[in-house]
């Protein structure tokens, strides 16, 4: 006792350190005083130090740590052995938390940070099992109000100095002081893996510094974040706008004042559009969002529009960021003074904090940050295995060194602890000595799931996540895997060569199979017999449908959010294009096209094809009767206002039409059809009626998945429905006959695409008065443009077609002017609705305006009181999840429009060339490549508007449902005819706004439910005709996301959702499919 009573003021002084540098002296008094000797193995230290420090203090924490070592997959600590030494390059929290669990494998652990202190201020936000996770380990020992109430975010050099306490207590060595070189392969057998290092000679300690470069070491992790040291790893580029972020730290007093101030979680344009319009109008600011955390600092982070900066004199010149943004972000082109005048503006806009004053960094600097992260990166492989001398060394990366974060959605952390998991159970299975390129293709199959991931998209019980992936990803064993003889080219020699072979490092003694408790995975060799084949089971991560090889062979990171999706046919030339299209109206023998030119004219084609689908949208017998210019006029004007298809043609000039234009609108018309059901014509098949779809559509419900099987087989040919399938192939298909046979159409005679003419209407930009190209080309209400033309009149605010106003002006004829919604309500709308916003005040809005002070009155009481507190919980955290998603896809249709605008770049040239009749086979086979791009983009874009409009409904039903609720909440006595009046008046909106959803919920759940049965069709189809593989495996690039969520009911009133996940869930698989 006496004992443990000497040693609580050293554990006190460790406990209570403040900084790196206090902490870790602390702790080297602590350890000296005890005669613990470090040289040891990490647990051997650890062990050391809890039979010795047995304080009550400290009792608490043992029992953390020990709850999370007897984890089975620690194997009691004999997982790895000190002869496995594992070298972790930065002390930041993921290179800290993956020390943590390598310490708990048995493996011997190094840590080396170039830096001596933990200095940044700025705050993390945490998912929550990142919040569980870490009060499992005991950080509230150290950090005792960590997350308390409805606080989800830290601090980052507080939780760095939490995670070295509770390394240091493990037995982690930590070197200060100490930057990573390289790293060198062994002369002979008898050499391990070295690495090399450049020494802080006034803060590192030499004799650790001297140990430390004789190790040989087995695995080295790469924590260093966006700048990794480590070679061998490319990194991919995802570009979006430009993006020029603020960051700010205001010094925080504490005051009651202060604690009083409400934060703003995140607040997204796209979102919330009249919040940063009243910012820019009364400041000059103008930003995209904002984010406010409180913490040991009061910190706003902050994306700001480069002409603000400039106008603001915060960026002193221009400078093009065509190559980068090194020269305008510059130290000699900012301006600090007007940066920090800049930040107060908005903080003080968007706060009531009383006071503003910037917290002083470690450079004695005002602690305000202006960065770049238009781009995003991440590293095209997680791991790779080097092997010289029959010595391996396995390289892996985490944290922002292996994917970084978009910060508006708070990813950060949380995917860097994941990342340190999957990496510490690769470490794990590449200790035990299984095969290296299992060990490789299970981790890239791992590291595919991480951009996807989000609180929604893991494992709810978060108490059961350890090291094995599985407990933390639903669905991992049914995902589709990388093949080991995929990842061949990340096990490589001394030399940087591929291995032939794989070469197995044989088990230790100590490692039977008492100790391997951990969950089995069935081995699958690199090239297997081709006897063996079916003999073989089916390896977890093993995909259902073989895919080509070439496509397996793509990076993970290879593919952004915004790519096309490859499971959609795509048109290929103009002969199948116009088979199509007679086989489409086939049951219309009124109509008849044999070009892609005059055919088109009399806009009888067009308005078949919408009929063919949507019967109900358009009558087609009354407008066969009518004139060429009204039916396309019609056909265009329905394509656009239901189909959401832009229109690039002119009904005026139809009778000539050009048909670079006609050739890329009906490409669009393809591609939008491809996946819908078309109706029977009642005149041609009565004895087969139609089965009605969400989109209009009927007929057979396994024709797609017929399709899918005959793509599977590379087969094209036409479906019970009459459908033709375009295949990707050079092949010219011969369509099956019918009742009506279709003309096999004439060769398309090689004729110039419209050189020398003059510009039509179609071809001008009625804003700039420029040319626009067929793929720059935007229209709406009758008038064409370009993309980044197409502006609010009054605030410059980009528009997208589907959400903006028109006014004709006062006349009523001529150009009119284009808006946003909410200036159109300013300005032309006599009583115009406000559109509230997220302000820290967090101010009544709607009916509670009527009723709030009295429901107060009414309702007192400490249990009152606490409902309140746990329904405004509640209500917070799912506003946040809507802000966080509407972030994402703000972040997401930028990068789409960056995408987009490369793309209308290329086909300009293209269409420049064919117009002057230059090789027109070459670019006409380039042109409809853009088609199929252009399509791709354009349907993700609508997808993300669909989410965007579905959050817009359910914010807008949750704050009326509370509105009712607050008035309601009234004395029937003291209940005014205001006030009924009102309730009736938001009870009508509020139904408005239910079935408005219920309609979008409809038509997305129909598409899931006929995906789904369309993959169970597909899988029972092969598996008679005996074509599924078992082992093969779906490249990244097919990988969607996990097992389908959860279908979301439809809106009921009176009836609230569980949790705000389950409002997204019905929509989630479009929101994660293309990552």
């Amino acid at each position: 006792m006496e004992e443990a009573d000497g040693v609580c003021p050293f554990y006190d002084s460790f406990v209570d350190s403040a900084t790196f540098d206090e902490a870790y002296r602390a702790f080297e008094s602590l350890v000296t005083s005890l005669g613990v000797d470090r040289t040891g193995s990490c647990l051997a230290t650890h062990e050391a130090l809890k039979s010795k420090i047995k304080s009550w203090k400290c009792a608490s924490l043992w029992t953390h740590l020990a709850k999370r070592a007897a984890h089975r997959e620690f194997q009691k600590g004999r997982a790895a052995s000190p002869r496995d030494v594992v070298l972790i390059i930065g002390a930041g929290p993921a290179g800290l938390r993956t020390a943590i669990d390598c310490a708990l494998l048995g493996a011997d652990v190094h840590v080396v940070e170039k830096r001596t202190s933990f200095s940044r201020n700025n705050v993390l936000h945490l998912w929550p099992f990142v919040i569980e996770d870490l009060k499992a380990l005991g950080i509230k020992k150290f950090y005792g109000k960590f997350c308390s109430g409805t606080i989800d975010h830290i601090n980052i050099r507080t939780l760095q100095l939490v995670l070295l306490k509770l390394a240091l207590l493990l037995g982690v060595k930590i070197h200060a002081g100490t930057e990573f070189v390289s790293y060198t392969a062994p002369a002979s057998s008898e050499q391990g893996w070295t690495a090399q290092f450049k020494f802080d000679s006034s803060q590192s300690d030499a004799e650790g510094a001297w140990r430390l470069s004789q190790l040989d070491f087995n695995v080295i992790v790469g924590a260093d974040g966006r700048r990794n040291v480590l070679p061998g790893f490319s990194r991919q580029e995802f570009r979006g706008k430009l993006a020029l972020a603020i960051t700010a730290n205001f010094r925080n007093r504490k005051t009651r004042e202060e604690a009083a101030v409400n934060e703003i979680s995140g607040v997204a344009y796209i979102y919330n559009q009249k919040f940063f319009q009243d910012l820019k109008a009364l400041t000059g600011i103008d930003l995209e969002n904002i984010v406010y955390y409180k913490d040991e600092t009061h910190y706003f982070v902050m994306t700001a529009r480069k002409e603000s900066l400039l106008a603001k004199g915060v960026v002193r010149k221009d400078f093009s960021t065509a190559d980068g943004t090194d020269k305008l972000l510059s130290k000699e082109n900012i301006d600090l003074e007007a940066l920090c005048s800049y930040a107060k503006e908005a903080a003080n806009f968007s706060t009531d904090l009383p006071q503003l004053d910037m917290e002083i960094n470690n450079r004695g600097l005002p602690d305000i940050a202006l960065f770049d992260f238009t781009s995003i990166y991440a590293s095209e492989n997680a791991a790779r295995i080097e092997e010289s001398h029959g010595k391996r060394l396995l390289v892996t990366l985490v944290g922002d060194s292996l994917i970084e974060p978009f910060w508006p959605t708070g990813s950060g952390c949380a995917r860097a602890f994941l990342s340190s998991l999957d990496a510490v159970w690769m470490i794990k299975r590449f200790a035990r000595g299984d095969d290296s390129l299992e060990v490789l293709a299970e981790r890239e199959t791992i590291y595919r799931l991480l951009p996807q991931t989000s609180p929604a998209r893991l494992v709810e019980k978060f108490s059961a996540y350890t090291i094995d992936p599985v407990t933390r990803y639903p669905g991992l064993r049914s995902l589709p895997a990388v093949k080991p003889s995929n990842v061949r080219n990340l096990y490589v020699n001394g030399e940087g060569q591929p291995m032939e072979m794989d070469i197995k490092r044989p088990k230790r003694k100590d490692e039977t199979k008492e100790n391997d408790d951990v969950p089995k995975r069935v081995k699958q060799e690199a090239s297997p017999p081709e006897e063996t084949k079916k003999k073989k089971k089916k390896h977890i991560f093993e995909s259902k449908l073989k895919q080509p090889a070439d496509k397996d062979r793509r990076s993970s990171a290879s593919r952004a959010l915004w790519l096309p999706d490859e499971d959609v046919l795509t048109v290929q030339d103009t002969t199948t294009l116009l088979s199509w299209v007679q086989t489409e109206l086939a049951d219309y023998p009124e109509v008849k096209v044999t070009d892609m030119g005059s055919s088109w004219s009399n806009g009888l084609a067009f308005c078949a094809l919408i009929h063919r689908y949507y019967p109900n949208r358009l009558d087609f017998d009354s407008v066969k009767k009518r004139s060429g210019r009204f039916n396309n006029k019609m056909a265009f004007s329905v394509a656009a206002k239901h189909l959401e298809i832009a229109s690039i043609l002119n009904p005026d000039e139809m009778e000539s039409p050009d048909r670079l234009s006609l050739i890329t609108y009906v490409s669009r018309l393809f591609d939008f059809f491809q996946e819908k059901e078309p109706v029977a014509r009642v005149k041609t098949e009565p004895k087969e009626p139609a089965k009605k779809t969400g989109g209009g559509g009927g007929g057979d419900r396994y024709a797609s998945a017929r399709a899918k099987l005959r793509r599977v087989r590379g087969i094209g040919e036409r479906t019970t429905s009459g459908r033709w399938l375009l295949e990707k192939t050079d092949e010219t298909p011969s369509p099956a006959t019918s009742k009506e046979p279709t003309p096999i159409p004439e060769p398309v005679k090689k004729t110039r695409f419209s050189p020398d003419r003059q510009l039509s209407a179609s071809e001008m930009c009625c804003f700039c008065s420029k040319r626009v190209y067929v793929m720059e080309r935007l229209s709406a209400e009758g008038l064409f443009f370009h993309r980044q033309c197409f502006k609010c009149s009054h605030c410059s605010t980009p528009l997208k077609l589907g959400s903006y106003a028109y006014s004709r002006g006062d006349d009523g004829q001529g150009t009119g002017k284009f808006f946003c919604k909410p200036h159109y309500r300013q300005l032309f709308l006599s009583n115009p609705g406000v559109v509230g916003y997220a302000r820290a005040d967090d101010k009544p809005r709607g009916g509670q305006k009527y009723a709030l002070n009295r429901v107060r009155d009414a309702d007192k009481g400490e249990a009152a009181d606490e409902r309140r507190e746990a329904e405004k919980r509640i209500a917070r955290q799912r506003q946040l999840k809507r802000l966080r998603a509407a972030q994402e896809i703000q972040r997401e249709m930028g990068m789409l429009e960056v995408q987009m605008a490369e793309m209308e770049r290329r086909s300009v040239r293209v269409e420049r060339k064919l117009r002057k009749g230059v090789d027109e086979d070459k670019y006409l086979r380039q042109w409809y490549k853009l088609i199929n791009e252009k399509n791709g983009l354009v349907r993700r874009d609508q997808e993300l508007m669909t989410l965007f409009k579905d959050l817009q409904l359910v914010d807008r039903r949750e704050q009326l449902d509370s509105d009712i609720r607050d008035l309601q909440c009234i004395p029937e006595k003291e209940k005014t005819a205001e006030d009924r009046k009102e309730i009736e008046r938001l009870t009508i909106e509020l139904f408005d706004v239910m079935e408005e959803r219920n309609v979008l919920v409809d038509q997305t759940e129909q598409a899931r439910l006929l995906e789904k049965e369309e993959d169970r069709l597909i899988k029972e189809t092969l598996t008679k005709k005996d074509l599924l593989e078992t082992d093969c495996a779906t490249p990244a690039a097919a990988v969607e996301t996990a097992p389908a969520p959860e279908v979301v009911k439809r809106d009921v009133p009176g009836r609230k959702e569980k949790a705000e996940g389950t409002k997204s869930d019905w929509f989630s698989r479009i929101f994660v499919r293309k990552f």
